[in-house]
């Protein structure tokens, strides 16, 4: 094996992905090539680098995606007893001001039909004339 057909090689080495006979051949010319082993060696270091760099990048992006939910959560929650305030709020402004209403719909009812009740007032004193009345003229026929 050469040098160039080696650099092809070098990473599924590394990953142990070659078969038995390219693996013995790139061994072979490793104990052979001095700089094939510091380029094995350097791709080594690399891929070393950048699991680590991966791994410290997961860390990192696990951490930023954690803190969005939450944040995504309490803005959820935020929301939830802004609404829960508004829907009572509202609910309070409709009570009063069906309450309000209803007073203004006594009122104006029993100032509709105050006559009425005046008007029955006097027929009830009537009335109570009338037997007054005839009691008079009973008693006035009795004495006569």
């Amino acid at each position: 094996m050469n040098c160039n057909k080696l650099a092809k090689f070098v990473i599924l080495y590394l990953e142990k992905k070659v078969n038995k006979k390219y693996k013995k051949e790139i061994e072979e010319h490793l104990k052979n090539c001095m700089r094939c082993r510091e380029y094995l060696f350097f791709v080594k270091e690399l891929l070393n680098k950048k699991l680590t760099e991966n791994k410290n990048n997961w860390e990192e992006l696990k951490e930023k995606i954690l803190n969005k939910i939450n944040n995504y959560i309490q803005k959820l929650d935020i929301r939830k007893i802004r609404l829960k305030k508004g829907l009572i709020s509202i609910l309070f402004v409709f009570s009063f001001v069906s309450v309000y209403f209803t007073k203004i719909q006594i009122k104006n009812h029993i100032t509709k039909y105050f006559h009425l009740y005046k008007d029955y007032e006097i027929i009830q004193n009537l009335d109570q004339l009338k037997e007054l009345i005839d009691y008079e003229e009973e008693e006035y026929i009795k004495n006569e």
